[in-house]
């Protein structure tokens, strides 16, 4: 992934389908980081809807 995306991400959606914000992120969550599992501002604004975080229930 480039710089400027990983700015702009907010968190993951994990294989089991559950939702990981970027402060609840551990390292090997960021080695293992697929364009295809991540949740942007662009996302979540384009979304229509809330998505929190399974781990704190933070408001991404």
């Amino acid at each position: 992934m480039e710089a400027h995306e990983i700015d702009d991400l907010v968190g993951i959606y994990e294989e089991g389908g559950g939702v990981k914000c970027r402060d609840c992120m551990e390292a090997e969550d960021w080695r293992d980081l697929k364009q295809e599992n991540t949740i942007t501002v662009d996302d979540i604004e384009g979304a229509g809807e809330w998505v929190y975080c399974d781990y704190c229930e933070k408001k991404l």
